[in-house]
């Protein structure tokens, strides 16, 4: 009701063939509650393929599993360093993604991404459709309380942003402020 008025809503029936979507999200989609409210309200409406460090346990969804790489400390000092003569190259393509052949050659209708390090991954994914990029915090001053992080990332993803965020078709954030 609204003022006295009946208002009343036609059910929308979803067609057999939904879009399809992709989620991306560089974390264990089992315990992050954003990620895994998502794939499980999504997937009503689309045909949601996650690409996650681990599957949910929703059955609906196709999960393609990423990890971290060059875990080593040599890895680490490695990432490091390039990261603080502002070389972001390494760093974005430490991710290992499985099955990447058959990711690739899929087709969506909508990318959703989760933070902002799988940009690239999701543009180059998207192939040209809508890019949703959920960017939870504002990246360039997430932890700029930390030298060390203010060092080694903060231009990093001031760089993602700037160059990501405008082709965006939508933003999300976790407040109206950022």
């Amino acid at each position: 009701r609204l003022r006295g008025h009946q208002i009343s809503f036609k059910p929308y029936i979803m067609p057999d063939d939904k879009p399809e979507l992709l989620i991306i999200a560089y974390t264990d989609a089992r315990s992050d509650p954003r990620v895994y409210r998502q794939a499980a309200h999504l997937s009503k409406y689309f045909k949601v393929t996650l690409l996650a460090r681990q599957a949910p346990d929703l059955e609906e969804i196709t999960c393609y599993q990423v990890e971290p790489g060059l875990n080593s400390l040599p890895g680490k000092l490695f990432l490091a360093f390039n990261l603080l003569l502002g070389n972001s190259g390494p760093y974005l393509n430490k991710w290992r993604v499985e099955r990447v052949d058959q990711l690739t050659a899929q087709k969506f209708d909508l990318v959703l991404v989760n933070d902002a390090s799988p940009l690239p991954l999701g543009f180059k994914l998207a192939k040209g459709v809508p890019v949703v990029f959920d960017a939870h915090e504002y990246y360039p001053a997430e932890f700029s309380g930390s030298l060390f992080w203010r060092l080694l990332f903060q231009r990093h993803y001031a760089r993602l942003c700037r160059k990501f965020i405008p082709r965006c078709a939508a933003l999300l954030t976790v407040s109206p402020g950022l």
